[in-house]
């Protein structure tokens, strides 16, 4: 059975000038267009996993195609519908900017900026907006723990993910909370710190009180989380999280310090190498140029690519 279809002067000149640089003939290219977009709406693939993500038009499980925009961040290329329980479905939508999961550097070694959490993480950046009010903020980052749940991401994990962007939640609240929060968090960074220090013995103290000292710190939470009310969850988790972590932010910090000082030392060497004339290409620490590049532009300072000679 063969259709005639009909398409707009823009869009045939577009098919025109892709026939011209692929050598492809026009039908060929209406073909891919077509399952090129089928793909993208409805699906094929047979592999099913019962998410509560799904294809736009369709009930198979959705698929992540990204484009990267610049260093961090990115743009939905493909469109997805999330199925809650007893609401209607969100749709995310094409197009829709992202940086995936917003996790600090120091703490990718725990929490990867994408994995299981990446579609729970692309419904969430839809559903936070700007000038948000805290309280629908709030509802949006408990439907990204329990998307989390529906994706399969551990539980001590989706949890700890929750309390963090809850952190930022609640930081937008009456100032209050932000003293309360500020307060919570340098409780128990510092308890964490003291406890690191007592267990590689850089504290001196006696064994007795040391030990209750560190048994009063670990179940103060418990104690403690009553003042945050409802909240109580969001309490425990931060304060536990807090507790545990120095030893290794501390470690991942001081890496990461060593290395960026590292690079300094090679970018100041090799300024110095191509000021006596020798041919370096020197790019700056930070990976800054990329959203330049993928325009076709040059960095500023930086020289026209035919004139750099890597090494």
């Amino acid at each position: 059975m063969t259709y005639t279809v009909e398409v707009d002067e823009q869009a045939l000149g577009q098919l025109q000038d892709l026939s011209v640089r692929s050598g492809h003939p026009l039908p060929r290219l209406l073909h891919d267009a077509v399952d090129s977009l089928h793909r993208s709406l409805v699906g094929s693939s047979s592999i099913q996993l019962h998410l509560p993500f799904k294809k736009r038009w369709s009930e198979l499980d959705a698929e992540i195609l990204l484009r990267q925009v610049s260093a961090t961040g990115f743009e939905l290329d493909e469109p997805f519908r999330f199925e809650e329980p007893g609401h209607q479905d969100i749709v995310v939508r094409r197009g829709d900017a992202t940086d995936l999961a917003s996790v600090p550097s120091f703490l990718t070694w725990l929490v990867p900026r994408y994995g299981r959490h990446t579609l729970p993480a692309l419904l969430h950046d839809q559903l936070v907006v700007g000038a948000m009010d805290p309280n629908d903020r709030e509802k949006a980052d408990a439907t990204f723990r329990d998307a989390m749940g529906g994706t399969r991401v551990p539980l001590v994990m989706r949890w700890v993910m929750w309390a963090a962007i809850s952190l930022a939640t609640h930081l937008l609240r009456a100032w209050r909370w932000k003293v309360l929060i500020a307060a919570w968090v340098a409780l128990y960074a510092l308890a964490g710190l003291d406890s690191l220090l007592a267990v590689l013995g850089w504290r001196p103290v006696s064994a007795p009180s040391s030990a209750a000292v560190l048994a009063l710190i670990w179940v103060s939470p418990l104690l403690l989380s009553v003042i945050w009310g409802r909240r109580y969850r969001f309490g425990l988790i931060v304060a536990y999280s807090l507790l545990v972590l120095p030893a290794s932010v501390i470690s991942v910090a001081a890496t990461i310090i060593l290395y960026r000082l590292m690079e300094v030392v090679a970018q100041v060497a090799l300024l110095l190498m191509r000021r006596r004339g020798a041919s370096v290409q020197v790019n700056p620490v930070e990976l800054s140029n990329l959203e330049y590049t993928q325009r076709g532009e040059v960095p500023p300072g930086m020289p026209p690519p035919e004139q750099m000679t890597a090494t």
